[in-house]
This record gives structure tokens, sequence and C-alpha cells, in this order.
């Protein structure tokens, strides 16, 4: 595909309590959208509405903008959006909940991949079958001496395998199959085995997204195809290094495609050099935060925000009692103490004052 497809504007006419908002992107290149804004400001319901018009296959082709009542996406091909209903571009969405969860195969077993799939399918259950037969193909290429496929694999297999050093940010990890119970193991040298159905759950959401994609891309047999992605709440479960890099794990990795995501992480918003911030509480623009400091941009959103003194005055009190170099016996405790209550506030009752804690256990950690 000489022009790939992106999205250059979006119209928000009502969704919610948002009206007649216009979120502009780039005419010119393909720019990644992060929205942000409070629980209930309205990021969940956008997704979902960019998710049902550009899953509809009833859209007319023939013009660069697509709408409903609820909005408008605009396009940068002119004639083109026939790209949306074609085999070699993607579309797919992630909910906020979402792990890992593979079909153990019990074989090899001849699977029916799609050219295209619909935005809401979860083919990434069938990932390790996919895994599993790309292995078989290769013992019988090398059977046969056909040198060219079995090298196809043998590049498929290393380029996963980096894929997977750069998530876990370990080069000694190594994808290793277990021929005879027809699964992988990850091995490393810090720690056991382990597989994809026994990931942490940070490590599990991610590598869901990534099945997804590959399982999407794999009839095709090319990793670079374009299309548009859609992730709410894209931090779940993610520890703190890995909200800084899942954007920029995901847009090297697959670059052809464009990322609309939803977070309250500072993290993500100050990941990726060059995307499109909106924040639909202030209706709010902002372009490219990756240059600010993470503690810098969540201070807006902790300042502002509606919780209870209760827990502010306590997420206070803990940032002063770390910034005190000389603590007494009575502050230390103070300190752990504080440390394992805020650590028990669930990330979705308070996930703006969540972040600012991960923000401060970050900062103070690398002092």
């Amino acid at each position: 595909m000489n022009n790939p497809l992106f999205i250059t504007d979006i119209t928000l006419n009502k969704i919610r309590h948002l009206k007649e908002i216009d979120i502009a992107l780039s005419k010119a290149e393909k720019k990644h959208l992060i929205l942000t804004g409070k629980n209930g400001s309205g990021k969940t319901s956008v997704l979902e509405a960019i998710r049902d018009l550009l899953g509809n296959d009833n859209n007319t082709p023939q013009i660069p903008v697509i709408s409903n009542h609820s909005l408008a996406i605009e396009f940068n091909a002119l004639n083109d959006l026939t790209l949306l209903q074609e085999n070699d571009f993607i579309l797919s969405f992630f909910a906020a909940k979402r792990a890992t969860s593979m079909d153990i195969p019990e074989g090899p077993k001849k699977m029916r991949l799609e050219k295209r799939y619909q935005i809401d399918t979860k083919p990434s259950h069938t990932f390790l079958q996919y895994l599993v037969n790309l292995k078989v193909e290769q013992s019988f290429a090398r059977d046969d001496d056909d040198i060219e496929t079995v090298e196809q694999i043998k590049t498929w297999f290393e380029t996963f395998e980096a894929m997977l050093q750069a998530l876990f940010a370990d080069n000694s990890l190594k994808l290793q199959f277990d021929r005879k119970n027809y699964n992988f193991d990850l091995i490393t040298q810090n720690r056991e085995r382990f597989d994809f159905n026994t990931l942490a759950d940070g490590y599990s959401a991610v590598v869901s997204i990534i099945s997804d994609l590959m399982i999407r891309m794999a009839e095709q047999e090319r990793y670079d195809m374009p299309g548009i992605v859609l992730i709410d709440e894209i931090e779940t479960h993610l520890h703190v290094e890995l909200q800084k890099q899942i954007l920029p794990f995901l847009t090297h990795f697959f670059p052809q495609i464009q990322f609309i995501v939803s977070t309250h992480s500072p993290f993500v918003l100050t990941s990726l050099q060059g995307a499109v911030i909106y924040d639909l509480e202030n209706h709010l623009r902002v372009e490219d935060l990756s240059a600010y400091a993470y503690d810098a941009v969540i201070e807006r959103y902790f300042e502002v925000d509606k919780y209870s003194d209760v827990i502010k005055e306590k997420v206070k009190a803990y940032e002063v009692l770390l910034k005190k170099e000389d603590k007494t016996s009575e502050e230390q405790f103070q300190v752990l103490a504080l440390k394992n209550e805020l650590k028990k506030v669930p990330s979705d009752f308070a996930p703006e004052l969540v972040a600012h804690f991960q923000s401060l256990e970050f900062k103070f950690k690398n002092d």
C-alpha cells in the first residue's frame, strides 16, 4: 500500500455530555492520539463510538469523511476509504479489561486464518496454535530441503523473540518450543521458566495486544500492515516502567498502525514523541508532552481532582516524608504505613491519585 490510510480529524457531534468538539490530528502525517481526563470525562465512550463507526461495513467509501449522529472521522485519502474494508488494513479494539488466555494446542492443526477480522473479534486465543504450526511447517520444510521457508520462519521467530526481549527488558530471554506438550516456554537467567498463560497481569495485557495484531496479519504473511488500533486504559495492570514503554514499544514494532488510546497515566502521556493528547474534561489539545517531566504533567490533575481530602492528605503527607532527608524512626514507620495503605487504593477508584503515588515512588527510588 503506497499511501497508508490514517485519521486526520475527529469531530464529536454528541457522545454523552460531549458536544461539538473537534480533535485535530494532522493532515500531513500519521499522528497517534492519547485521550485523557478524569473518570466520567467520556474516554471510554469516545473510543467505543470510534469503534462502532470504523467497524460499520456500510460506511460510504467515496468521501474522506465517515460519520453518524455521534461523531465524524476524516481521513487523509480523498477517494480511497475502500481501504477500511480491504484485507490488508487492520482494525482492532481493546477494552480496558484484557489478559492473555491462549488455547493449548494438542498438536499441529490446520487453522483458518481470516484475511480480515472484525474490529471486535479476539483471535489471540489461537496464537499458540499458530506458533506450533509454524514450527511444524519449518520442520517439514527442512526435511524437504526448502531452505527459503526454513529461513523465513527462523527470521519470524527471531523477530518475535526480540520483541519479547524488548518487552521484558531482558536480552537473555529465549522462546523455547516444548515439542512434547506443544507449548512454548519463556526462559530467562533470573527466574524459572514460564509460559504465555502464566504471565503477570501487566505482561499478559501487553501480550494480548501483540498476539491479536500478529494473528490479524498472519494470513497476509507480513507484519508491517497499516491499520487503526483503539486501546482503552492502556496502562491497565502495567507497572511504572511498562507504562513508560508501552506506546514506544507498540509503535516501534507496528510502525504502520495508528494508535488511539485512553489513559490516566502521566507516564503514558509523556512517553511518545509527536503524539496528540486531548483532555476531554478540559477540552484541551496538546501536542507532544514527551519533553515534560511526568510529575509536572500530573500536577494539574492532582490539584483539581475531586477525591476525598483524607486520601489527598495521605498522599501529600507521604510526599513530604519522602522528601525529608533525616527521618526519625517514627517517621520511617509512617512512610511504610502510608506506602502500604496507598498501595491498596484501587486504580479504578482514584486513577490520578494512584498515578501520582506511582510517580513519587519512581522519582524517589531513582534519586
